[in-house]
């Protein structure tokens, strides 16, 4: 039994240093992912959507500002999860944890609905 404890003790360090994976964030920053995004696969959210989120017509980015949190997080997912859609949003969306899709969506409906 102290064999197997000892292997596996020292094979994790291993397993873990050979891999090239990037810790997350742990929670999720939403301003930071919004503001100023999360790596190459991952865009500023105001980059298409606006600084204020109300979106660019030009290019095809809708307006956040009236969607409530449970609509933006549908639209995420629903973003991510269909395969034969390969828009630029997309891509993005499934590049993002859930984790991080609460996080920014937390973020713009709480900059979008402040003083509602």
């Amino acid at each position: 039994m102290r064999y197997r404890t000892l292997l596996f003790a020292a094979i994790i360090p291993v397993q873990i240093a050979s891999h090239s994976v990037r810790a997350a964030v742990w929670p999720p920053d939403g301003k930071a992912i919004a503001e100023h995004g999360s790596g190459a696969e991952v865009p500023a959210c105001v980059s298409c959507h606006g600084r204020n989120f109300g979106g660019n017509p030009g290019s095809g980015a809708p307006s956040l500002r009236a969607k409530s949190a449970p609509d933006l997080m549908d639209d995420l997912y629903a973003e991510a999860i269909n395969t034969k859609n390969h828009s630029k949003m997309a891509g993005i969306a499934r590049y993002l944890s859930m984790a991080q899709k609460a996080a920014v969506t937390a973020y713009i409906t709480h900059i979008t609905h402040a003083g509602d």
